[in-house]
């Protein structure tokens, strides 16, 4: 009960953290910049092509409702046309700026949690001679990622299934909520160097920040471009909670 107020308080308080501090604002604004720009533009691309949506709802045989309700459906169809165009427009346009810039933007958010993990001494520091050669580097990530997509779209393909089954529905509103908060745990626990079944561990541990988080940025996806605006608060968030705790715990 106590983490379902602190966690939203937390996710405030590192928001208005990342706004103050200049190491981590310059990193953290650039993707929401990049966001708002493309969601303007895919919104006047799509804007301008939908001329004949708006004219479409008056047209609609509504014959379930009573006559009188579906004469009200059509006087104020105009209306609703123009509504349901902003929507389906405003929707859209939410959805390909974050798949576009969620694609840019991971290099700012690394150096972000980078730069949060550095200040609060979670950061590994290697020797240079000691480092592994780039090529290795890049292996093991992809090898680290390629290992969580298929971990985490085993889980979706459960969510899917199990989507038709009316009576495992709140599981899967929780399971999918779980995975949000996964997501941003993850990227905190990878940077500190530890693979992917000791971050799934570590999530597993501390499952009511994970769920508060995930909850959180749920509601946030409902609101353009909010995520892309508090994620970066979020990972500090997940490294106070979770990285923190774990270093502490060991």
């Amino acid at each position: 009960m106590l983490t379902a107020i602190t966690t939203p308080l937390a996710l405030l308080t590192s928001f208005v953290k990342v706004l103050r501090t200049g190491r981590y604002r310059n990193c953290a604004l650039a993707p929401f910049l990049l966001g708002a720009v493309s969601f303007v533009a895919f919104f006047a691309l799509l804007w301008m092509n939908a001329d004949g949506l708006a004219v479409y709802l008056p047209r609609l045989q509504i014959a379930w409702l009573p006559q009188w309700l579906t004469a009200w459906f059509l006087a104020l169809g105009s209306w609703l046309g123009y509504f349901f165009t902003l929507f389906i427009c405003s929707v859209l346009a939410t959805l390909c700026s974050l798949l576009l810039t969620m694609f840019l933007a991971s290099l700012f958010y690394e150096k972000v949690v980078e730069r949060a993990l550095s200040d609060r001494g979670l950061l590994a520091t290697v020797p240079h001679s000691e480092r592994p050669a780039v090529w290795r580097s890049l292996i093991h990530g992809l090898i680290e990622d390629v290992k969580k997509s298929v971990f985490i779209g085993f889980f979706l393909c459960l969510l899917f299934a199990a989507g038709f089954i009316p009576i495992l529905t709140p599981l899967v509103f929780l399971l999918g909520i779980y995975l949000v908060g996964f997501d941003i745990v993850d990227l905190p626990l990878r940077l500190s160097g530890q693979p992917f079944r000791r971050r799934w561990s570590s999530a597993r541990r501390h499952w009511p920040d994970v769920m508060m988080l995930g909850l959180c940025f749920s509601v946030l996806l409902f609101i353009p471009l909010a995520t892309l605006l508090f994620l970066p608060a979020g990972y500090l968030v997940a490294i106070d909670r979770v990285v923190g705790k774990k270093r502490e715990a060991s």
